[in-house]
């Protein structure tokens, strides 16, 4: 009887012992199961960022491809405008039609080299060199760049620029990169405001001082739900394929300069 209970006793302990192993390997288990769901609403982030710097990586490469082609081309047409109307003022009568069409042509090729203009310094070959801007030349520049950009669009925006002027050596391109991106978001959100509101009147400051730049709109503003992830990669509210390719982070990386 007592060997009975003895190995009754040994059975209990041991299903003790495992009860307990189990418990454990319970706690384990809703230990990973916490990190699960908290990884992965932050892997479905990463993903869809990846997708975006992979989509940013091709759309880089295809500009880089088009400027050159641009350039080759509308260098072709300047040429053959200029040839045109050589040939056009040395005939008797003149053709002036002729004469018109192709400083029409000069006129709509200048335009599109300074829209590509506005783009070269932010290419991979350009990136990496530093040069001194004087920032009211700079910030008048990106300002000229967006009226004839609006005027195309039809959207009415005041950009006003007030400060004291200071130079800075910086990479162009990166530089451009960042306030470009800054007005385009906030381009977007004005629009968004003036659908609702049409008596609504965009507004964009930028002031500068040494060494200070701030560019502001009166728009919405930041929704509170992205205002802790603002500068993570790709963090946007608006819809899918409708949100700036680069962020103001991404923009901002890599920016070095003196003053």
């Amino acid at each position: 009887m007592s060997e009975l209970l003895g190995e009754a006793q040994a059975a209990l302990d041991a299903s003790t012992a495992l009860f307990a192993e189990l418990d454990d390997y319970t706690g384990q288990a809703r230990i990973l199961a916490n990190l699960v769901a908290t990884l992965a609403p932050r892997l479905d982030v990463l993903t869809d960022q990846l997708a975006d710097f992979t989509e940013l990586a091709g759309l880089g490469m295809l500009a880089e491809a088009l400027t050159h082609e641009v350039y080759n081309q509308t260098d072709r047409l300047m040429l053959q405008a200029s040839s045109a109307t050589k040939k056009a003022q040395a005939t008797r009568p003149q053709n002036r039609d002729l004469i018109q069409f192709a400083r029409d042509v000069t006129s709509t090729v200048s335009v599109l080299r300074a829209l590509v203009a506005h783009l070269s310094p932010s290419l991979r070959y350009q990136r990496d060199s530093l040069e001194t801007i004087e920032m009211s030349g700079l910030l008048k520049e990106v300002r000229d760049h967006f009226r004839s950009r609006w005027e195309t669009s039809q959207f009415e925006c005041k950009i006003a620029l007030t400060g004291s002027d200071f130079d800075i050596e910086i990479n162009r391109g990166r530089m451009l990169q960042v306030i470009d991106n800054l007005i385009l978001n906030a381009e977007y959100w004005l629009k968004e405001k003036l659908e609702r509101d049409p008596a609504f009147k965009p507004e964009i400051a930028i002031d500068y001082e040494p060494y200070r730049l701030r560019i502001s709109d009166n728009g919405p503003g930041v929704d509170r739900s992205v205002e802790d992830a603002l500068f993570e990669p790709f963090i946007t509210l608006k819809p899918k394929k409708q949100g700036s390719i680069c962020d103001v982070d991404q923009a901002g990386r890599g920016i070095h300069g003196r003053f």
